[in-house]
């Protein structure tokens, strides 16, 4: 007698030893799938805070700086203080400012750097950072003012190194999640390409995570100089120094970019 008899599947008879076989797969399976679904839940790192409000207009007034990166310094904390919150400012899509800027100039007739303005766009923020996207492009200048000059809260760190992920600001603050490493390289790439201001998210030696705004050491962009090192670990040299809320790294291109394993930022190594 044939110990495992053959099962016909469009039959209705299913021999028992077949259907005890078949049952206790089944079972195996769903304990395995269930323990392996509550695991890789239990492995995701935590849901990013990041906000983008899209869809809902903001208006802002402030100073609009172009350099290093363009932004509205917008007065915080008590009427009559001197401190500032740098608003980075964006444009519609996978494009930064400067064009929306230049476009105004021209039709002005006059530089915009250091003018009160008012604008209006659609907020992002993270982490005590914002930017403003300029989603109706030129025509979110509401107001433009008389030039003002502002003190910046300035601080000089000089040559120093530092470790991190280059990430393009506006999706990792707020338009994707996640707006950072591999699976979001690509987009990065395109980002940064249009303009948006390349940001490094680095730790520092005493283990505090900073957001940096990346430029060449005269202020100039260099991000075609970036893009083959976006959403790895990378170690950059140059001066540093902190412009009201946002760090500044004036990379010194000379030293070029160091690829760090993926322990980093194990040892952060030390600019020439």
């Amino acid at each position: 007698m044939n110990r495992f008899p053959f099962y016909i599947g469009w039959s209705a008879d299913v021999p028992p030893k077949a259907l005890q076989r078949a049952r206790a797969f089944l079972l195996l399976a769903c304990c395995l799938f269930g323990v392996g679904g509550a695991w890789l839940a239990l492995a995701q790192g935590e849901f990013s805070n990041a906000v983008f409000e899209y869809g809902q207009a903001t208006e802002l007034e402030g100073v609009l700086v172009t350099r290093p990166a363009p932004a509205l310094k917008v007065a915080v904390g008590d009427a009559g203080s001197e401190t500032y919150q740098r608003v980075l400012l964006v444009g519609y899509g996978k494009f930064g400012a400067t064009g929306i800027l230049q476009t105004v100039a021209e039709r002005e007739g006059f530089d915009l750097d250091g003018r009160r303005v008012k604008v209006r766009g659609s907020l992002l923020y993270r982490d005590g950072k914002a930017l403003l996207e300029l989603s109706e492009g030129d025509a979110a200048f509401l107001e433009i003012g008389q030039p003002r000059s502002l003190s910046s809260s300035r601080e000089l760190y000089g040559e120093t190194s530092l470790s991190g992920e280059i990430l393009d600001a506006k999706c990792y603050f707020g338009v994707m999640k996640p707006g950072e490493g591999k699976p979001h390289r690509s987009c990065a790439v395109r980002c940064l390409s249009g303009g948006i201001p390349p940001v490094m998210k680095a730790r520092l030696a005493d283990g505090r995570l900073e957001y940096v705004l990346l430029v060449g050491p005269n202020g100039e962009q260099i991000t075609d100089r970036l893009l083959d090192f976006v959403a790895e670990p990378v170690s950059l040299c140059g001066r540093a120094e902190r412009l009201d809320d946002w760090w500044v790294l004036y990379v010194d291109l000379n030293q070029g970019v160091g690829r760090l394993g993926l322990s980093y930022p194990a040892d952060i190594p030390m600019c020439r």
